[in-house]
C-alpha cells in the first residue's frame, strides 16, 4: 500500500501527461492518510484545470479539515474553469462548515448555474449545522444570510430561525427594520411562525413597509398570531395597492374571527375606496356574521361594480334568509313621477328646475331618465351637474335591484320566483334582464307566461334572454313553441333568431320542424347552423320533412338537409339521398354533402346487428 501511494504521489507531481496526473489524483482520493493529503495539497498548484478539478474532488472525499484554507484561495473559487469552481464549492460544502459560508454566499452569484446550485446546496447544509450549534451569534449570522437572493437558502434560514427556541426577540425586532427587504420579509415570517403576542407591536409598526412582499409577510404573521390589537391596521391593509397584500389581510381577519366585524363595518361606512370596500365585503362574507347583512344591502347600489358584486356575494355567503330585505329593494316605485317630469320640461325657472331634478334623483325612478338626459345639453352648468348627480342616483338604485336579483337567484325559494317575475315589469332594462337570468336559474314553470310577454319587447337582449329561458322551462307547452316559432320566422335580430333555433331544438315540438327547415336558408350563418343542430335533435320525426326539403329551390336548404339526414340515418334517408345523387343538374356542393352523408349512413348500417348481410 505504501509503495502504491508513493507511486501515485510521484505520478501526480512529476508525470508530464495531464491525463496520468488526473488519474493519480482521483486514485489518491480513494485512499487515506497524511501523505495522500500532502500530495493532493501540492497538486493544487497543477497548471491543468482537469487535474486541478480531480485534486479538489479527492480532497473532498478524504474529508481532512486542514485543507479548508487551501480551498478558500481565489485560485480555485475564481478559476476561469467552471468545473474547478463547481468542485471547490462541493468540497467546501462537505468540509468548510461555518467558515465557508461567506465564500459560498459569493458563489451564489456565479455565472454558471451548476456552481450556483452547488453553492446553494452547500449553504443549506451549513444552515443546518448552524442551527444545531445554536446561540445568539448563530442567530445573527443566520439573519445576515436572509439577504441572499437564492430561494433555497432563504427558505432554509427562515425555517431554521423559526425552529430555534433561543431566538432573541430583541434581535428579531431589530432586523424587522433591516435595510434589506428580504431580511425584513423573512423576520416577519419567522415572527408569525413563532406565534408570540410579544411580536405584535413590532409587526404593527412594520405593516406599512414600502415593499409589498414585506407587507404581505407582516400581514400574514399578524393573522397567524391572531391578536385583536391588529384588527384596525389589518382592515386598513384591505385597501393596499397590492392585490396579494389585500388577500393576506382578508385571510388574517378571517383567522381573527367575528371580533373583527365591528371594525370592518365601521370602515365600510367611512371609506370610499372601491378596493377597500370590496375587500371589506369579501371579509364580512367569509366571516358569515349576520351583523353584516344591512351594510352589505346598503352596498348593492354602490357606483362601483366590484363593490356591488362583493356585496351580493357576501349576502349569499352569510347564508341567512334576506328575502324580506331584498323585497324592499325590489319594490316598485310608488310615487308618480310623470307630473314631476312634465313640470321639469315645462318650467323655465332655474331654481324650480334644480329642485325638480334633485327630487327625481331622490325618487330613483328609471322612468325619469329620458327627461333628465334631455337636459344635459343645456348651457347652465348647475343644471348639468345636478342632472348628472340625479342620473347616478337612479343608476345606483337600478344596480341595487340587479344585484338583489342576483342574490335571489342564489337563495332560491318560492318567493324568489314571484319577486323575479314581478321584476320583469321594472322600468329599467338591466333589471328586467337580471330578472330573466334569475328565472332561468330557478327554472320554475310559473315564469312561462310572464316570459312569453317579454318576447314582444323592443329590446333585443330581453327577447333573446326570454327565448333562452323558455327553451329551458317551456317543456311541452304548445304556446311556447308557437311563440318561438314566430320569433324564428320574423324577428329582426339574428341573435334572437339564433336563440330561437336553439330553444326549438330543446323543446322538440314537431310544429317547429318546417319552421326550422325554412331557417336553413336564413341570411346569417349562425341562424342556419343552430337550425341545423336543432333539426338533428328531432331524429326520425324530422326525416319526412327533410326529404321534402331536398327539393327546395335554395342550395343552403338542400345542403344542410342532406347533412342532417346523414346524421339521423334510416332507410328513408338513404333512398332520398340516392335519388339526389342521380340528379345530374344538382349543385356540386349538394352532391358532395349527399355523398358524404350516404357513406356515413352505409357505415352505420354495417355496424348494426346483422349489418352487411343480405
Amino acid at each position: 500500500m505504501r509503495d502504491k501511494i508513493a507511486n501515485l504521489i510521484r505520478q501526480l507531481c512529476q508525470d508530464v501527461d495531464w491525463a496520468e496526473r488526473r488519474r493519480a489524483a482521483l486514485a489518491l482520493g480513494r485512499l487515506s492518510g497524511k501523505e495522500a493529503v500532502v500530495a493532493l495539497k501540492q497538486g493544487l498548484k497543477d497548471p491543468d484545470d482537469d487535474v486541478l478539478q480531480a485534486v479538489v474532488i479527492s480532497l473532498a472525499k478524504i474529508r481532512d479539515a486542514s485543507v479548508i484554507e487551501d480551498l478558500l484561495k481565489p485560485k480555485l473559487l475564481s478559476s476561469r474553469n467552471a468545473d474547478v469552481r463547481w468542485a471547490t464549492v462541493l468540497a467546501l460544502g462537505k468540509l468548510g462548515g461555518t467558515r465557508a459560508i461567506d465564500p459560498l454566499v459569493n458563489m451564489l452569484e456565479d455565472q454558471d448555474w451548476a456552481v450556483r446550485n452547488a453553492a446553494a446546496v452547500a449553504l443549506v447544509e451549513a444552515v443546518r449545522v448552524l442551527m444545531e450549534e445554536g446561540g445568539e451569534e448563530v442567530v445573527k449570522r443566520l439573519i445576515r444570510l436572509l439577504s441572499t437572493e437564492d430561494e433555497q437558502v432563504y427558505e432554509a434560514v427562515a425555517k431554521a430561525l423559526s425552529r430555534m427556541g433561543e431566538v432573541s426577540r430583541d434581535l428579531l425586532e431589530e432586523h424587522l427594520f433591516s435595510a434589506s427587504p428580504r431580511v425584513r420579509r423573512a423576520v416577519a415570517k419567522v415572527m408569525g411562525e413563532l406565534n408570540e403576542a410579544e411580536f405584535v407591536p413590532a409587526l404593527l409598526r412594520a405593516i406599512d413597509d414600502p415593499e409589498r412582499e414585506v407587507r404581505s409577510a407582516v400581514t400574514q404573521s399578524l393573522g397567524e398570531i391572531g391578536d385583536l390589537r391588529a384588527i384596525e391596521l389589518l382592515v386598513a391593509r384591505l385597501g393596499d395597492s397590492d392585490k396579494g397584500v389585500c388577500q393576506r389581510a382578508v385571510e388574517a381577519l378571517i383567522k381573527i374571527g367575528c371580533e373583527a366585524v365591528p371594525s370592518l363595518i365601521d370602515a365600510l361606512e367611512h371609506n370610499k375606496s372601491r378596493i377597500l370596500r370590496k375587500n371589506i365585503l369579501v371579509s364580512l362574507g367569509k366571516l358569515k356574521d349576520p351583523r353584516a347583512i344591512v351594510p352589505a344591502m346598503n352596498n348593492l347600489g354602490n357606483s362601483y361594480f366590484v363593490v356591488r358584486r362583493a356585496a351580493a356575494e357576501a349576502l349569499v355567503e352569510i347564508g341567512q334568509d334576506v328575502t324580506d330585505q331584498l323585497a324592499e329593494i325590489l319594490s316598485p316605485p310608488r310615487f308618480p313621477v310623470q307630473p314631476l317630469v312634465e313640470e321639469l320640461l315645462a318650467t323655465g325657472n332655474l331654481r324650480v328646475r334644480l329642485r325638480l331634478i334633485r327630487a327625481l334623483g331622490e325618487l330613483k325612478d328609471s322612468r325619469a331618465v329620458p327627461a333628465l338626459k334631455s337636459l344635459l345639453d343645456l348651457p347652465e352648468s348647475p343644471v348639468v351637474e345636478t342632472v348628472q348627480d340625479a342620473l347616478e342616483k337612479i343608476a345606483c338604485a337600478a344596480w341595487a335591484r340587479v344585484d338583489a336579483l342576483t342574490v335571489l337567484g342564489e337563495i332560491g325559494g318560492n318567493r324568489a320566483v314571484k319577486m323575479a317575475i314581478e321584476a320583469l315589469k321594472d322600468p329599467n332594462q338591466d333589471v328586467r334582464k337580471a330578472a330573466i337570468l334569475v328565472l332561468g336559474k330557478l327554472r320554475d314553470s310559473r315564469a312561462i307566461n310572464p316570459l312569453l310577454g317579454v318576447l314582444g319587447s323592443q329590446y333585443e337582449e330581453l327577447r333573446r334572454g326570454s327565448t333562452r329561458v323558455l327553451g329551458i322551462i317551456g317543456g311541452r307547452s304548445p304556446r311556447v313553441a308557437k311563440a318561438i316559432n314566430e320569433l324564428l320566422v320574423s324577428d329582426r335580430s339574428l341573435e334572437v333568431r339564433a336563440e330561437a333555433a336553439r330553444a326549438l331544438g330543446r323543446l322538440l315540438n314537431v310544429s317547429s320542424i318546417p319552421i326550422l327547415i325554412e331557417a336553413l336558408n336564413d341570411p346569417y350563418w349562425t341562424v342556419r347552423e343552430h337550425a341545423e343542430n336543432a333539426l338533428n335533435n328531432f331524429g326520425q320525426k324530422a326525416v319526412k320533412a327533410l326529404v321534402e326539403a331536398l327539393g327546395s329551390e335554395h342550395d343552403f336548404v338542400r345542403v344542410r338537409s342532406s347533412r342532417i339526414l346523414g346524421n339521423i340515418g334510416g332507410s328513408a334517408a338513404i333512398r332520398a339521398l340516392e335519388i339526389v345523387l342521380e340528379d345530374p343538374r344538382e349543385a356540386e356542393e349538394v352532391l358532395k354533402i349527399a355523398q358524404q352523408s350516404l357513406k356515413l349512413m352505409q357505415e352505420m348500417e354495417k355496424t348494426k346487428p346483422g349489418g352487411g348481410k343480405r
